[in-house]
Order: structure tokens, then sequence, then C-alpha cells
């Protein structure tokens, strides 16, 4: 009989064996521009097109493609696949991004060209759930091999399974299924899951973590967490105070534990990242870039236009340099030239009154 409960993804089961509310967030812009990223070096990857990478992406995905060749050269005659469909029957399937098959083995690669952490072959639920598919599918094999391509990170890593997994990671994801289903069970704070969940905010399991936080730093914490169910102005007050605190103390916290392992510190589960972060041109270089672009015909002055945004600020202080001027008198010169065209950002905050007495000195923010 069909299963009435919902089928996740492998993917998806990793996360929810971590927390079985979690839920991505998919309004975040870094997620999105890094889902973006990562679909763009998988599509190169799949292809052997690294057309568009920058240098350091082109560098990973040829990194991992040679580790795919390296482990070709090992194996007797077989078959190479790409992007190949394994399903468990009736509890999930996915997509792996390589499959190399023999008479008795199989090797099922899965690449990570994302910046996070990941969790190693012999513990990736992720991997071992590929594995044992594979297995289903090709009953005659005699083992399944994992592996984890993360070159960006350093991390080249395998484990072999033999038939027995499969029954394994099939009766975990009934039991993961039926803990589901349980609307009674909690959520789970878990590092590798919380900056990535939609319910972050009104999570019960974060509020006793970051009240209990809040607390130690002796700051006043409001009777509620999540930011829907604060109604009082003493509580909002309260809670502004917590918001500020542990926003400064996490950028301080990650600022100098990157700096001590960047001069090397050593902080057990963390690896230091060093990794581009695009291509752009600086400003010292934009008239010669749009010249070039001009003259190779890739684009009109038309068309370039709307890949670029003026600052005011800059120009103007640029033009005080050349002409000895004021910036103010050349930035309110450049606002009347540009009238009508020129929009203005506003930014919106709450700075806190050292006169309040419902908080005492505290934190402004």
């Amino acid at each position: 009989m069909p299963r009435t409960h919902a089928r996740y993804s492998p993917s998806k089961l990793e996360q929810l064996s971590l927390c079985i509310r979690f839920e991505q967030d998919d309004t975040n812009d870094g997620m999105k521009d890094a889902a973006n990223e990562g679909e763009e070096m998988h599509k190169a990857a799949e292809t052997g097109d690294l057309a568009g990478l920058s240098e350091e992406q082109r560098q990973v995905v040829s990194d991992t493609l040679a580790y795919v060749e390296n482990l070709k050269a090992g194996l007797p005659e077989h078959r190479d696949m790409k992007e190949v469909r394994l399903e468990l029957f009736d509890l999930t399937y996915g997509f792996a991004d390589r499959v190399l098959l023999t008479s008795t083995e199989a090797h099922v690669l899965d690449w990570k060209f994302g910046r996070k952490g990941v969790t190693l072959a012999r513990d990736n639920f992720q991997i071992q759930t590929y594995c044992a598919a594979m297995l289903e599918k090709n009953p005659g094999l005699v083992n399944v091999t994992g592996h984890i391509v993360a070159t960006r990170q350093g991390i080249m890593d395998w484990h072999e399974w033999d038939q027995s997994l499969l029954q394994d990671v099939r009766a975990r994801i009934e039991r993961l299924y039926d803990t589901i289903a349980n609307p009674f069970l909690p959520p789970s704070p878990h590092a590798d899951t919380c900056s990535l969940c939609k319910w972050a905010a009104t999570c019960p399991a974060l509020q006793r973590v970051a009240l209990t936080v809040a607390a130690g730093l002796g700051l006043p914490t409001p009777a509620v967490f999540s930011p829907e169910s604060i109604v009082s102005v003493e509580d909002r007050a309260k809670a502004h105070s917590v918001a500020t605190a542990l926003e400064k103390w996490s950028e301080l916290v990650k600022k100098q534990n990157t700096e001590f392992v960047a001069h090397g510190g050593v902080i057990p589960g963390y690896r230091l990242i060093d990794s581009s972060s695009g291509v752009s041109v600086p400003k010292e270089n934009t008239l010669t870039a749009l010249d070039r672009i001009a003259s190779a015909g890739f684009a009109s002055q038309e068309e370039m236009a709307c890949a670029l945004k003026l600052s005011i600020n800059d120009l103007a202080k640029a033009m005080t340099e050349v002409r000895g001027t004021s910036e103010r008198a050349e930035k309110q010169r450049l606002i009347e030239i540009l009238e009508g065209l020129t929009v203005e950002g506003r930014r919106r905050y709450l700075m806190r009154s050292k006169s309040d007495p419902l908080l005492g000195g505290g934190i402004d923010g």
C-alpha cells in the first residue's frame, strides 16, 4: 500500500535527521546567491563547459573533474553516468551527480561546491541514501562507495558499504518519517540547520538558547521570544536590546575566530575558506573597462548602463580632488544636474535612548 506521508529528497533527509521541523528559508538573498552559484558550477561540471566562471570557480570545477578521472583510471571496464536518478521505492529519490558502475561495484559521487561545511561520507545521510538506492536498483552489486567531493574546501572523502546498507537506510528513513509525522515532538536546535531554517525567528528550541545567552550577558529578557508574540512596549524594548547585543556579539565572535584561524589557530569542526566572491572591476579601471567593452562590440553604452550604478558621493569626491572644491558643493551641483534622475536611499532604525530607565546602561542599537 502506498505511504500517505510526504516524501523528502535525500538532501532534505540529511537536514531533517538533525531537526524534524526544519524548513529551508528560500527568502535569504545570500542563500539564493549561493544556490545560483552552485547550480552554475554543477552545470559546468556536468558539461565540461567552464565558460562564464571566475578563475577560482574554474579551478574548483577542474579539480572536481580531475578527481573523477583519477577514480576512473583505477577501475576496470565501467559505465560513466551523469545526473543519475536514484530512488528508494516509496521513500525518496534524488539525482546523483556522477555514477561509475562496474559489474560488481558502484561509485556514487556528490559534488559540494558551497562554502558551508559538509558531513563526511561515512555519516552523510544524503550519500548513504544514494548508495542504498544504487544497491536496490542493482541487486547484483557486491559493494558501493559514496564520494563527497568538496574540492573548494579541500575535502575528497569516501566510504564503502555492502548490501546491508540498503536495509539499514530504509529502516532509518521509515523511522524518521514516523518521527516527523508525530505533531507533538518539538524541534531540535542544531548549528547546521538553525541558520538556514525559515522558522528560526519563532522556534521554541531557539528561544531557550537565545534567552539563556541574553540572561548570561546580563540583559533584561522579554517574556516571549517569537517576534509576532511581543506585544507590550516593555517587552519590545527588552527584545530590541537583546537583538542588538546578540547581533554585535555574533559578528565579533565570527571576526575574531576567523582571524585566529588565519594566524594558525585551530577551532574544532571549522576550517578557513578563502574563495572568490565574484569578479568585478575596481573603480580605477572602470573607464578602461568600458572603453574595451565598447571597442569589442560586446555591448552598447545603453546596454552597459543596465549593469552600472552611479554613486553621487563617489563622483563628488573624485571631482573635489580634481577641482580643489568642497565635496558638499560638488554633490549639490551633481544633484541639480541630475534632477529627476536620482533617488535617495533611506535607512530606518531605532537608536537607544540613554535616559530610558527601563533598560539601564545597555548597548546602543
